[in-house]
């Protein structure tokens, strides 16, 4: 059975940052000596880091794929979504005055995300009502994605249901996913 259910909407903050990110294979980086030295060396993070503002980009596959994210202060609002379309225009004004690498790393970027990074208010309870579906992971934390911690707390989700549903046994199912909220 599928719901929508709108009180998960709800006690959303406006973004106060914006993540535009993007990935595409190293033809172009190998080509442009400004960049080269990335994809030839097979997998490699590099950061650069500002006020409020941090470039991350990484190589991967062996070098043979790239991606990038740029994480900045943003008070604009648009529609919440993992897919809107970025424009390069808005990432090069974001990158003004910052290393030129950056800005040639970004230009050979075919299509990129732009992503607002929101906050959710902390959900009443992650059990329906009959303890019959319990949310896990990213569902019942809202950690911002930047976080990085969204298969940390589906792993202590999953260790922890587990351990309750085997203390409790098959006959206290309910009374298990309930106590795995409160543990958790």
């Amino acid at each position: 059975m599928h719901q929508y259910n709108p009180a998960f909407l709800d006690g959303i903050t406006p973004a106060l940052a914006n993540r535009f990110g993007g990935r595409f294979p190293n033809t172009d980086m190998i080509k442009d000596p400004r960049t080269r030295e990335f994809c030839i060396n097979g997998d490699t993070f590099n950061g650069w880091i500002g006020p409020d503002v941090h470039f991350l980009f990484s190589t991967i596959q062996g070098g043979k794929d790239c991606c990038w994210v740029l994480t900045h202060r943003d008070e604009h609002d648009i529609d919440e979504s993992w897919s809107f379309p970025g424009k390069l225009e808005e990432v090069y004004k974001v990158l003004e005055g910052w290393d030129p690498i950056c800005r040639a790393i970004v230009e050979k970027t075919p299509s990129l995300v732009d992503w607002k990074l929101v906050y959710r208010d902390p959900l009443p309870t992650w059990v329906s009502k009959h303890a019959r579906i319990l949310l896990l992971g990213d569902a019942a934390h809202p950690f911002l994605p930047t976080s990085a911690q969204g298969a940390t707390q589906a792993m202590e989700d999953g260790v922890t249901i587990a351990v309750c549903l085997k203390k409790a046994g098959k006959g206290n199912v309910p009374a298990a996913v309930r106590v795995h909220q409160e543990l958790r």
